[in-house]
């Protein structure tokens, strides 16, 4: 067992899975919100083999990223890891067959393209919650952000909201208002239950704005008594 209540005793939940296969295929970390914590299982097992507390964060879903190192030509091996800044470090390697502690220092120089990236504007969406019930009314609210200091964009006139259910379905569009500065809202219409998409789009600020960033929205069946 995952915790000593149901998942669902948390509230809203998110689209993406609480469960996550490991690296070696024999063992899964699942995530249950209402205590927070991230759960490791093995095969075989009854009980989980060990639980990761969420500290200052709130546990929702679970990814494993594999970055262990992989031999790519005789002798020789690699492995990609994310460095969180620029500057000096200290690097310490270990591996545990054959037994080799190694340490070494590398300088990490600034990223100019990612720098000029801080700059383009970006949506950050401030959604109450994400589910709503089919047939009642559901407000999209956001907020467009540039810069490294995150300054909010005021005075954007063609925003919209394009929306749509998945897997497939015709994509609705609707305008934004701003409702103060730099925050903006668009109302939706949910029609069905199922998965919903959301996206913000404005011509203003580019054809490519902020595409890759998106909120989703799970629509379920009112009381059908």
């Amino acid at each position: 067992e995952a915790g000593t209540q149901a998942p669902r005793m948390a509230g809203d939940l998110p689209l993406a899975s609480s469960l996550a296969v490991s690296r070696d295929d024999n063992a899964v970390f699942v995530v249950n919100p209402v205590d927070n914590t991230t759960y490791f299982y093995a095969e075989g097992m009854n009980a989980p083999m060990s639980g990761y507390p969420n500290r200052g964060q709130v546990a929702r879903a679970a990814l494993v990223i594999d970055r262990s190192l992989r031999e790519i030509e005789p002798g020789l091996y690699s492995s990609r890891v994310k460095l969180p800044a620029a500057g000096r470090f200290d690097v310490a390697f270990l591996l545990n067959q054959p037994n080799i502690i190694h340490c070494f220092s590398t300088l990490v120089e600034a990223d100019k393209k990612l720098d000029r990236q801080r700059g383009v504007p970006k949506v950050e969406f401030m959604l109450d919650k994400f589910t709503a019930d089919l047939g009642s009314p559901y407000v999209v609210r956001f907020r467009i952000v540039e810069g490294k200091q995150k300054a909010q964009r005021s005075g954007v006139k063609d925003v919209q909201v394009r929306y749509f259910r998945a897997p497939t379905s015709r994509p609705q569009e609707v305008a934004a208002l701003e409702v103060a500065d730099g925050v903006y809202e668009a109302p939706v219409t949910l029609d069905q239950d199922g998965a919903w998409y959301l996206h913000v789009r404005a011509a203003s600020l580019g054809s490519s704005f902020d595409d890759k960033t998106f909120a989703s929205v799970r629509v379920i069946p009112g009381d059908t008594q």
